[in-house]
């Protein structure tokens, strides 16, 4: 019973072993695969802020909604004067010229 019993134990141990060298295999393979992972998404997260900077830097140079509103509005009020004074000035032009052709010079 004796050798039975070793037998057994020497089978069991064995297994055991075998067992936790698996186990040791599987965390080392955890290990590996999620040191693997967290630099991947380390260096995707590092991408993005870069991105982010990116896209905060562009902003920072456009110009605000309110802002060119109120230059498109000043610019368009400008146009209009000025187109107001080329048509006065035109009108004015060919009220002389027809006067002349009229013989009527002022």
């Amino acid at each position: 019973m004796t050798t039975e019993w070793r037998r057994i134990q020497a089978e069991v141990d064995a297994r055991f072993e075998l067992m936790q060298e698996q186990i040791d295999r599987r965390f080392a393979d955890l290990r590996y695969y999620t040191s693997t992972a967290l630099t991947a998404m380390n260096i995707r997260l590092g991408d993005m802020n870069k991105f982010r900077d990116q896209l905060k830097d562009q902003q920072a140079h456009y110009i605000a909604r309110a802002e060119y509103l109120d230059s498109l509005a000043a610019l368009t009020a400008k146009v209009d004067r000025l187109d107001n004074r080329v048509t006065l000035n035109e009108s004015r032009d060919m009220g002389r010229r027809a006067r002349r052709w009229d013989g009527l010079d002022v």
